[in-house]
């Protein structure tokens, strides 16, 4: 059995466009942008407990506004 989960990670348009760190670790992590509006970016980590919480971790240095996770 394989078990992995889904996390969705709210983080400031502005953060985003203000300097490419948020687009590498995206990257980085090999996580998906979901939507952009002009107040908020949503972005989608799938994998294990361990690497969505590292992906918060690095996000969070960017103020995550909301993070949701299955399982």
């Amino acid at each position: 059995m394989i078990y992995q989960e889904v996390a969705l990670y709210k983080v400031s348009t502005e953060a985003l466009t203000e300097s490419n760190q948020i687009e590498t670790l995206v990257r980085k992590h090999n996580a998906r942008i979901l939507e952009i509006t002009k107040e908020y970016t949503v972005i989608e980590k799938t994998g294990h407990n361990e690497e969505t919480q590292a992906f918060f971790d690095d996000l969070n240095e960017f103020k995550v506004l909301q993070f949701i996770r299955s399982g």
